[in-house]
């Protein structure tokens, strides 16, 4: 995992910041998850404002072998500089994602079958302003090669809970900064969510389908 890899030169980068007193930002909690957004109802495009209504379990169906889209409510709690504008701004990077057993043993089971499949790091651009600004973002929490492996494991009529644990980070004042983990729980089935297909077994729209599967 990108960001286990790099512990010790992230420690070592701490202590230089530490002695130098400037030029380092601290992992200092300032940009957070909040939420998982819903898709819109007519389209694939996904809010970056904060309301009551959000997504807060998943459901895939591995039949599609289609990935799992998460779309983070990200929000960068850092206070603006007067006359420093691009000061405290998050630039967006990427994500770290674990995937992580369920209580049921058959979760277990899976997950330790996947090995290093259970780790991915997805890479994808943005910023979110300070002073309590929110962006949303869209990346895969469960990547189609993922969904197809865990498609030859997951037996039709089962259902297993897996959980996707997610680490953005990104770049703020010249050094990287990250979000506490958020932790995301998916269930996995097979062939137990209906919509439109054509005749290769694919979603007709494929927007409609993803805003239906959440």
């Amino acid at each position: 995992m990108r960001r286990i890899r790099d512990s010790f030169s992230h420690a070592l980068l701490a202590s230089l910041c530490l002695a130098a007193a400037a030029g380092c930002t601290e992992q200092n909690g300032s940009l957070v998850i909040l939420q998982n957004q819903p898709f819109g109802e007519e389209n694939c495009e996904v809010s970056g404002t904060r309301s009551d209504v959000y997504v807060p379990f998943g459901m895939l169906d591995l039949d599609a072998q289609l990935p799992y889209l998460i779309r983070p409510l990200l929000m960068n709690g850092a206070v603006a500089v007067e006359g420093q504008l691009a000061l405290h701004y998050a630039f967006l990077k990427g994500a770290d994602i674990q995937l992580l057993p369920g209580p049921q043993q058959t979760s277990i089971d899976l997950i330790n079958s996947l090995k290093t499949e259970a780790v991915r790091t997805q890479r994808f651009s943005g910023s979110v302003s300070p002073n309590g600004g929110t962006a949303a973002t869209i990346f895969p929490a469960i990547d189609a090669d993922q969904a197809v492996v865990l498609a030859t494991r997951v037996p039709v009529g089962s259902f297993v809970s897996v959980v996707a644990r997610i680490t953005v980070f990104a770049d703020m004042d010249g050094g990287e900064i990250a979000t506490e983990p958020f932790d995301f729980p998916i269930t996995l089935c097979q062939d137990c969510r209906s919509a439109p297909l054509d005749d290769q077994g694919k979603p007709k729209n494929i927007c409609s389908y993803l805003a239906y599967q959440n």
